[in-house]
């Protein structure tokens, strides 16, 4: 993946809109969210964290660094110096420290990002990955993650190399979308980065609070993977698509549904259950076709589901913006704002 930056410009309009002062309208990023009750929010389960790596070229084994707290686990690196069967290539891993202490049966999904950082920050390397981690594969990463005759360019500066964990828990909701990457977080929320820590962006600011940095995080994995979430979601409504045109290509079969609907068998409150649906039924069968493992746009598509229906649910509250489709908190249903059959 290619390297990210950011200018001074952009970090201080990120601290500006995480402060509130440039938010003019409410929006599903708002803090009172209606499903605190689920579990932590994403911005308590997002860490980052910095290791430099001292006498690098002194080192001819594995080594690992200090573990840190994040999401309820310790984590560490793994780092290869020479790489892992001596490829020739630096070798990094993400580890569960205390995954022996683990209760049978645990996993969690990770997204996280190990960069190894350059002196020229335009020049550091990323590398992004979403992973289920469970007692039998506690760390996870890259054998050849950069060429060891590459470390040089930037990489090692007086015999320290620099590598930055960005980690992201997710916690899961099998019936509907999953919020998993804050784009505000809590602004209330505002324990300081220490001075030193490098993410990569240039002209970073030491009072970046834990909500910036996971808004940051998240802003850049979408300019990285705007592309192929596009193209999820335009195959995804091409299929849906291309079954309606084929259901009213059937002439037969769309005249014997246009008769049941409109003949004396079905009444108007019949009628109109059937443009009903249990959200739950339809968030289960989105979440399972969206939410793929191994997939990074997985958890942006999460996101974008988990918008649309907060979006929904703002409408359904105002009486005065009707939308086509509407979403029934009270009852947990969907439900077409007019008669299904007349938008086929």
């Amino acid at each position: 993946m290619e390297a990210r930056s950011l200018s001074t410009e952009e970090v201080q309009s990120d601290q500006h809109e995480i402060q509130g002062t440039a938010l003019g309208t409410q929006s599903y990023w708002d803090t009172d969210d209606d499903d605190n009750d689920h579990g932590p929010r994403p911005h308590e389960l997002y860490g980052t964290f910095t290791w430099m790596v001292n006498n690098f070229s002194q080192l001819k084994t594995e080594t690992r660094s200090d573990p840190v707290d994040i999401g309820g686990c310790k984590w560490c690196l793994l780092l290869y110096p020479l790489g892992l069967h001596a490829s020739g290539n630096l070798s990094i891993f993400l580890c569960i420290a205390n995954h022996d202490k683990l209760l049978p049966g645990w996993s969690h999904y990770a997204q996280f990002t190990l960069s190894l950082l350059n002196s020229d920050t335009t020049k550091s390397k990323f590398s992004d990955i979403l992973h289920r981690f469970w007692m039998k594969e506690p760390d996870w990463g890259w054998r050849k993650y950069i060429e060891l005759s590459k470390l040089h360019n930037g990489f090692v500066n007086d015999d320290v190399l620099t590598i930055r964990a960005q980690i992201q828990f997710i916690r899961e909701m099998t019936d509907r979308p999953f919020r998993c990457l804050d784009r505000l977080g809590a602004q209330e929320h505002s324990v300081k980065v220490a001075e030193g820590i490098r993410i990569g962006v240039s002209g970073f600011s030491s009072n970046l609070t834990w909500a910036g940095l996971i808004r940051l995080y998240r802003r850049e994995l979408v300019r990285v993977y705007l592309t192929n979430l596009e193209a999820i979601v335009r195959r995804f409504t091409e299929e849906i698509a291309r079954k309606l045109r084929k259901l009213l290509d059937d002439k037969t079969t769309w005249l014997r549904l246009a008769s049941l609907h409109f003949g004396k068998i079905l009444n108007q409150s019949m009628r109109r259950n059937l443009s009903r649906e249990n959200a739950g039924i339809i968030l289960r069968i989105l979440v399972k076709h969206f939410s793929v493992e191994k997939e990074l746009t997985s958890t942006l598509m999460m996101d974008s589901l988990y918008a649309g229906l907060k979006i929904l649910k703002q409408q359904g509250r105002n009486k005065e913006e009707m939308a086509m489709v509407i979403f029934d908190q009270d009852d947990d249903m969907f439900s077409l704002a007019y008669d299904g059959i007349f938008f086929l």
